[in-house]
């Protein structure tokens, strides 16, 4: 029971840092199309 909970927290820390990479290579690409468009 508690090893099923540990592989769901896992899981959850997982799509967690997923989610947070996305954010960042998304707002990385947004400030450098704004960056190439004031060039």
């Amino acid at each position: 029971m508690s090893s099923k909970m540990q592989k769901q927290k896992k899981r959850n820390k997982m799509i967690a840092l997923f989610i947070v990479i996305t954010l960042v290579v998304s707002s990385m690409t947004a400030l450098l199309s704004v960056i190439a468009s004031m060039l």
